[in-house]
């Protein structure tokens, strides 16, 4: 899969491999000088680490290090990113299966059973994401086939359909239950025959445990568009659920809100249908949000002290008595002014500095330039925080 995901990215086929440090963990980019050292009948060649400082001997084709030596191994991001996205195969499969008691059926969808709005928006980005995967390896576009992919199994199916899912598994209605078990089946039975061209030997292991037809996933059917199933409909709605889900989630980490607290909602809109889906689909917003409360509407009022988020023709509103020590928040947040403010500080005198862009590698600086944005995108959020803590206050 790694492989696969920067085929046809550049004509450069070399692996970005780095050594970690054995004494901090990190990164060493390797360079061509380590690829070429040799011990030349002398001390076995070692490597410093910027940023701890500490020599120590690393895996070579040349040597071999010695037994008594901290060792700096060869690795590689991007087979961590690869390696990643197989456990999160792994772990959305073994969720399935874990779900699957009493179930009878195949992972042939059920003509008959009654479809959730989550389960037809998931069907709709299936077959939308088995046109784009069918086109791209037909045109050798690997990379974006796997990217594509990706971001199907990891940001569609696990983030958001599996959390959508929950509520129905747990039903007591049985035929509920057995509509959103035949779901997840046969959309992991496609996610894999999708996933087999890149990933083949650990998508046969987890479709083998599937109540699938066939002897092996290598001469299964491979997925197809077909336009009759494609349902804009749910996809924009339930794309404005996950913006409000979104919304009250990007609220709660920057007013430094517990996770586990339920919190307050409400959703201003005079948009109609915006109105009514949010009310139609309030369970999947109170479960994914963790709210104690929504509510929805044209004439929903805005409290003084509240943080609220602007989305096309809405805002989203959290209420934030009673949910804090403001006199404490106003501390730890102007705190970490100060540091976040020192910080900028420092970089933008770095960056300013000719001696430094003039000298340093173009990737160092490029992080540095990135870092300075982040610290003053941080900054802006933390001012905004300590407005809203200073009205509670006042």
């Amino acid at each position: 899969f790694t492989i696969a995901s920067f085929a046809g990215e550049t004509q450069d086929v070399r692996l970005p491999v780095g050594y970690e440090c054995p004494h901090c963990q990190a990164v060493i980019p390797q360079t061509l000088k380590h690829q070429k050292m040799t011990p030349g009948g002398g001390p076995k060649p070692r490597i410093t680490c910027p940023g701890c400082k500490e020599s120590s001997q690393f895996t070579s084709p040349w040597f071999e290090p010695d037994a008594d030596e901290k060792v700096a191994r060869v690795v590689c991001e991007r087979f961590e990113y690869g390696r990643n996205f197989c456990n999160k195969l792994w772990n959305a499969s073994r969720f399935v299966f874990m779900n699957l008691e009493n179930y009878e059926g195949t992972c042939r969808l059920d003509a008959k059973a009654e479809r959730t709005l989550a389960d037809r928006w998931i069907l709709s980005r299936l077959n939308t994401t088995c046109g784009q995967i069918n086109e791209m390896l037909e045109e050798f576009k690997f990379n974006e086939a796997a990217l594509t992919i990706y971001q199907f199994v990891w940001r569609e199916f696990c983030d958001w359909y599996i959390e959508l899912s929950k509520s129905r598994l747990n039903s007591d209605k049985a035929d509920e239950k057995h509509a959103t078990q035949n779901v997840l089946v046969h959309v992991l039975e496609a996610t894999l025959k999708l996933l087999h061209p890149f990933m083949p030997f650990i998508t046969e292991e987890i479709w083998q445990k599937l109540p699938k037809d066939g002897t092996s996933i290598m001469v299964a059917p491979f997925p197809e568009f077909d336009p009759k199933k494609e349902d804009s409909k749910a996809e924009t709605h339930l794309q404005w659920v996950m913006e409000i889900v979104n919304a009250a989630r990007n609220i709660r980490g920057e007013m430094n809100l517990k996770p586990s607290l339920k919190i307050p909602l409400r959703v201003k809109t005079n948009d109609p249908e915006k109105e009514l889906i949010a009310n139609t689909s309030a369970h999947y917003i109170i479960a994914l949000a963790r709210l104690k409360g929504l509510e929805v509407g044209p004439s929903v009022v805005k409290p003084k002290v509240s943080a609220s988020s602007i989305l096309n023709d809405a805002e989203v509103i959290v209420p934030l008595e009673g949910l804090m020590d403001f006199g404490e928040e106003k501390k730890r947040v102007e705190k970490e002014l100060k540091k976040v403010e020192k910080e900028i500080i420092f970089l933008s005198k770095k960056l300013s500095n000719p001696n430094f862009v003039d000298k340093a590698p173009p990737d160092v600086i490029e992080k540095d330039r990135q870092k300075h944005k982040d610290l003053s995108e941080k900054q802006t959020k933390l001012q905004v925080h300590l407005k809203t803590i200073d009205q509670a206050l006042a």
